[in-house]
């Protein structure tokens, strides 16, 4: 995954939009989250972040600068007007004011079990079989059939730590967890080594695919406008779907 990412990237800063005076550059303060593997400051990337920089790689007249922090401050600090940009915004009422770009990250929320279990999970009414764990919010999150189906299994809980749900899995407390299929990888390789492998999962899909969406939020409608003519285009050319397949688990 890491070799992969490496190309994209390398892909992205070769690129002759990249020819461009940086007196005439306009500088950019996004603020990220701190959410592993969809950002990581450690390293300043992640999937989100490296979604952002594929976009902005069309848009040679800005120089974007990453700021790390929680959800809920970078909400509070675009509406403050100290930050140019938000990334994963949900709606326009987390900032209260700004402009919301065309739908950029997504969420592919799987239900993950271990192979040698050998469950049948179709639909959600099912989770009611089996030992349940999920991300905190996950009850509101999924509908009401969702919330209907957990609130009746006394073996279902939420948790912060998304590794914490695969290691759950793998030392075979529970026996479905429920994440988002971009991250297994990561967390797999970083977390988990010698612990539980990809080939021992079964992704069961009973949500639609992608879950759901979050925006960029802009303090200038033009730097949205911007911004989504470059997402637009990324998309025509194959190149939003490459980051995106960068992070997705490979049998």
């Amino acid at each position: 995954m890491r070799l992969i990412r490496n190309i994209i990237l390398f892909l992205i800063f070769s690129s002759p939009h990249l020819v461009f005076s940086q007196v005439d550059q306009k500088n950019l303060t996004i603020g990220v989250g701190n959410f592993e593997p969809f950002f990581i400051q450690k390293d300043n990337s992640g999937l989100f972040v490296d979604v952002i920089r594929t976009v902005y790689a069309q848009l040679p007249q800005y120089k974007i600068n990453f700021v790390y922090m929680g959800n809920n401050r970078i909400a509070r600090e675009l509406s403050m007007g100290r930050l140019d940009a938000a990334a994963n915004i949900n709606s326009l009422n987390q900032v209260k004011s700004g402009y919301l770009s065309q739908p950029v990250f997504r969420y592919s929320d799987v239900a993950v079990s271990l192979k040698n279990q050998n469950l049948t999970l179709n639909n959600i009414p099912e989770l009611n079989r089996y030992s349940v764990a999920s991300f905190q919010g996950a009850t509101e999150f999924f509908g009401e059939l969702f919330k209907r189906t957990v609130s009746r299994n006394p073996n279902y809980y939420e948790h912060l730590h998304m590794d914490a749900l695969l290691m759950q899995l793998a030392k075979n407390r529970v026996n479905v967890v429920i994440m988002d299929k971009n991250i297994i990888t990561y967390y797999l390789e970083h977390n988990l080594k010698d612990e539980i492998h990809l080939k021992d999962l079964n992704f069961h899909y009973l949500f639609p695919i992608p879950t759901s969406h979050s925006f960029m939020a802009f303090t200038d409608q033009q730097l949205r406008d911007d911004f989504d003519k470059a997402l637009l285009k990324i998309k025509e050319t194959g190149e939003f779907e490459a980051v995106y397949d960068a992070y997705l688990p490979k049998k």
